[in-house]
């Protein structure tokens, strides 16, 4: 039978003591259900240095990266550049769906909206709109030359090198 609740394009669920890293994904994902991201589906580990290009649909929770993050999890140097589409429209992200988490040096690149919105949708027009999530509330800024230079510099974005 299909699983159709903590589902990832590479993991459904990473515990309390696992991790993620040096990953990407690429992959198509799909349910009726929650917990639903790109790469990870619910998250209580750790994720660092991976990215997902992924196509995301459920009915919530829904992420461009990850579904759902909880407890102690740490999400650092990721980024998402994923088409999500969430059918009830409830806790959807372009990055994290419903974020319990610590996220440092996190992006999204939102291909796919319409407009301005913080989690993209299905319409599909390529705005190209980037946001950074900056500090460890979540808070997000536009992905500009002076978000990245003098005092607003990340102190340490990786490369994502895989090799």
């Amino acid at each position: 039978y299909p699983v159709t609740i903590d589902v990832g394009g590479l993991v459904g669920e990473i515990g309390t003591n696992g991790s993620v890293e040096r990953c990407y994904s690429r992959a198509t994902v799909e349910s009726t259900m929650d917990n639903v991201g790109g790469l990870v589906g619910i998250a209580y580990g750790n994720i660092t240095n991976c990215f997902a290009l992924a196509s995301v649909k459920a009915a919530f929770d829904v992420g461009g990266q990850v579904g759902v993050t909880r407890g102690s999890c740490v999400v650092s140097y990721s980024y998402a550049a994923s088409k999500v589409i969430n059918t009830t429209d409830e806790n959807t992200g372009g990055l994290i769906g419903d974020n319990g988490a610590t996220e440092n040096n996190c992006f999204w690149i939102d291909l796919f909206s319409d407009d301005n919105a913080t989690a993209p949708d299905e319409t599909n027009d390529f705005d190209a709109d980037i946001k950074i999530v900056s500090d460890v509330t979540g808070a997000t800024k536009d992905f500009t030359v002076a978000a990245l230079t003098g005092s607003n510099a990340p102190t340490t974005m990786s490369a994502f090198a895989l090799s």
